[in-house]
């Protein structure tokens, strides 16, 4: 069997069966991230204790959700695991528990492309790597790749410049004939000189 390996400690060591989620449907785990995510413990263990306000006898999760959630879908699928390190955040009560979870999600500080780059280099992470196992929302990873990485434009999205009076023919599929009327009067809306073909 499989076992998830524990890489850090923290003030105390909880069971995933002791551990109760706190968030609700605040954040969601996209399957993506969740492979990502299990991807990052499988190779580097478990780094990171779980923060827990203790109330009432349960110890409800201010931050380590998707950790845990990622956690014990790994068990399902067969993993073994131990008890996962936590450490205890104390708050007066639950809204207050609540506000300081809300601090754990909200992200401050913004990743900038240039930033990223001078990390990744220092750290000899390749594109692929930050592309595949990393999740850095205000980077577009496709221009961040084209910039700093010489990755080519799929065709798709190459540029094509064309010459005074150069014309382009765009084709829109639509599925019906409102859709196609709504999409004609957005073009013509911004002066685009279009046709309709059926």
């Amino acid at each position: 069997m499989k076992q998830i390996e524990i890489k850090c400690k923290g003030a105390d060591e909880l069971s995933i069966e002791q551990l109760e989620e706190f968030q609700g449907e605040l954040k969601d785990l996209a399957e993506e991230d969740y492979e990502r995510l299990k991807s990052l413990i499988t190779k580097h263990g478990f780094c990171a204790p779980i923060f827990i306000w203790q109330n009432d006898g349960t110890n409800k999760i201010m931050d380590g959700h998707q950790r845990l959630r990622t956690v014990k879908q790994m068990v399902k699928d067969g993993w073994a695991c131990p008890k996962l390190p936590v450490d205890w955040i104390y708050a007066d009560n639950e809204a207050a528990a609540k506000e300081i979870l809300m601090g754990f999600v909200s992200q401050f500080g913004i990743v900038t492309s240039q930033g990223l780059y001078k990390f990744a280099f220092d750290a000899a992470l390749s594109y692929d790597v930050l592309k595949l196992s990393y999740n850095i929302p205000n980077v577009n990873m496709e221009k961040f790749g084209q910039e700093f990485y010489d990755i080519p434009k799929p065709e798709s999205q190459a540029t094509f410049e064309g010459g005074e009076g150069s014309e382009w023919l765009v084709i829109v599929h639509c599925t019906n004939e409102q859709e196609q009327a709504l999409v004609f009067e957005e073009m013509k809306g911004k002066g685009l000189q279009c046709e309709l073909i059926t």
